[in-house]
């Protein structure tokens, strides 16, 4: 048995952290780690402040908030959290590249520090490391400045008041060296994305993305914007060249048509081959339309069909919209749970943490550098348009047509229902999808990144985590279920699998997404791992 599998035995025996709900008056099902023996690190205080900002709504780039934005942020916050230790450890190396202002900061480290007691010193760590924390956040989140100021005093250590102003000031030097290495990183959107479909009453391409209404089947609320359409030449810590090589592993989608050469005229119900002009039926299936594309799109339709009570507050629980730390912020407060569960030192949280935020980083440039290259479409509107063109069947029905079996927000059942009114189940007043590219899925690509670093930093593959609630779309039924996952695996896999349940991502994009965030987590474990190895 490993030393951190021992460790995170003994946890269990002692006291194991609860996973809960924030709120239970909170429009969403936004969790965090709860430690229930009191013994933390400053760094899973300053990580729940992160999740806590994004929440907020207060980080954002170009005015917008969104999951690649908040694992930026992530990412920043975990850099100033490793920074600010390793420059107190003599066996760990700066990630961000040595410069001679480095040697400065290390003689004030010896100069403020030679004198104090162990305890005094380690206090003294824990203030440099909040104060590096805090103005790190608040130089990439202005905004959040009402929710840092308020929160940051309560996690920094009482020492004296000479001592924690040399902390402060050590503390700021190291945000700038880290705001310094995020800037100008391409996060800025200089990319004019255009549709190729204007919305939902105007798709001209089945396969290719199109822009949902704001507010789901209200036109009223305008059209979406791609969100964060640059974020494929974001720079991350694998570099452009590793990452095009583990993007170029996973299998691309399934286009509509099956040769080439052929077109359609959606509008009309017509395609084209040969010169030759015909309806489009179900008997070009196989011929000229892909069964490939009409069988994933059958997939998610059975899926709302038959969802379990289990399977729809899995769609809920991990939907992860606005108003939460979105996907990549449920595993930052995971990551909490395994500092908690292995009985963290401050270093090994820093590593742990700045860990997971660069590969949900990563993982966010990989998957919508996927999302713009492949430009897919969702299965809202894949779905709406087969159902119209008369060429998805359900095996409870004699004969192809527009009608199918699904979930009806309605009646919060399985009914009969008119497939071009098909809708996700998502949370009620949103989107019926997220503002972006079907392929490959975010949450997929975020939750096994940062899932499989876990285990891997932690030499743990152990969760162990539950939680118990009840659903928001279905409030009136008020069934409690219980989530649970023994693995991180377990928990990643859910993940994926919750975007099949609520409508939003076909197979593939699942599959791949969990393929590219498992590579992305181990390459970004073997670069970092050489920095304190």
């Amino acid at each position: 048995m490993s030393n951190s599998e021992r460790r995170a035995l003994d946890a269990i025996e002692v006291s194991t952290p609860i996973l809960q709900r924030v709120d239970l008056d909170s429009p969403t099902l936004n969790t965090e780690t709860v430690s229930t023996d009191g013994n933390t690190t400053v760094i899973f205080e300053l990580a729940h402040l992160a999740t806590e900002a994004v929440a907020s709504k207060t980080v954002k780039i170009d005015g917008l908030i969104g999951p690649t934005i908040a694992a930026r942020f992530y990412a920043a916050a975990g850099s100033a959290f490793y920074e600010a230790d390793q420059l107190f450890d003599p066996n760990s190396f700066t990630s961000l590249g040595s410069k001679k202002s480095d040697r400065l900061l290390e003689r004030q480290v010896i100069k403020f520090t030679k004198d104090l007691s162990d305890e005094l010193r380690e206090k003294f760590i824990d203030n440099v490391t909040a104060y590096a924390a805090g103005a790190t956040m608040l130089a990439q989140a202005p905004d959040s400045a009402p929710l840092i100021e308020l929160s940051l005093p309560s996690i920094l250590k009482s020492i004296p008041s000479k001592l924690d102003a040399k902390a402060r000031k050590l503390g700021n030097k190291i945000a700038v060296r880290v705001n310094d290495f995020y800037a100008n990183d391409g996060s800025t959107d200089s990319v004019n994305y255009e549709s190729v479909n204007g919305g939902p009453t105007e798709i001209r391409i089945i396969d290719r993305w199109s822009p949902e209404y704001r507010v789901g089947g209200d036109p009223s609320s305008g059209l979406q914007t791609f969100l964060t359409p640059q974020w494929g030449d974001v720079r991350q810590i694998l570099g452009g060249k590793k990452l095009d090589t583990l993007k170029d592993s996973v299998s691309r989608p399934e286009p509509f048509l099956l040769v080439d050469g052929a077109s359609y005229d959606l509008a009309n119900g017509t395609i084209t081959y040969d010169g030759q002009t015909q309806p489009i039926t179900t008997e070009l299936i196989g011929t000229l339309i892909n069964p490939r594309f009409i069988a994933q799109a059958q997939r998610v339709v059975d899926a709302s069909a038959n969802l379990t009570p289990e399977e729809k507050l899995i769609a809920e629980f991990w939907e992860d919209g606005a108003g939460t730390g979105f996907p990549p912020g449920t595993w930052m407060e995971f990551g909490r749970f395994a500092s908690e569960l292995n009985d963290n030192n401050r270093s090994e949280d820093a590593r742990l943490f700045f860990a997971i935020g660069q590969a949900l980083h990563s993982a966010g440039v990989a998957a919508w550098g996927l999302k713009t290259e492949t430009d897919y479409g969702r299965p809202q509107s894949a779905i709406t348009e087969l159902s119209r063109l008369g060429l998805l069947r359900d095996e409870d029905l004699l004969a192809p047509g527009i009608q199918v079996f699904a979930y009806s927000r309605e009646t919060q059942q399985r009914e009969l229902i008119n497939g071009v009114d098909w809708e996700t189940y998502q949370t009620l007043g949103a989107g019926y999808s997220p503002p972006f590219a079907e392929f490959v899925s975010g949450h997929s690509t975020f939750s096994s990144a940062a899932g499989k670093i876990i285990d891997l930093i932690t030499g743990n593959a152990y969760f162990g985590a539950s939680v118990t609630t009840t659903s928001l779309i279905e409030k009136s039924k008020n069934i409690p279920i219980t989530l649970s996952w023994a693995t991180w695996q377990d928990a990643w896999l859910e993940s994926g699998i919750s975007r099949i349940y609520g409508g939003i991502h076909f197979d593939d994009a699942n599959q791949g997404g969990l393929l590219l965030g498992q590579q992305i987590g181990e390459a970004v474990f073997n670069q970092i791992s050489d920095l304190w190895s």
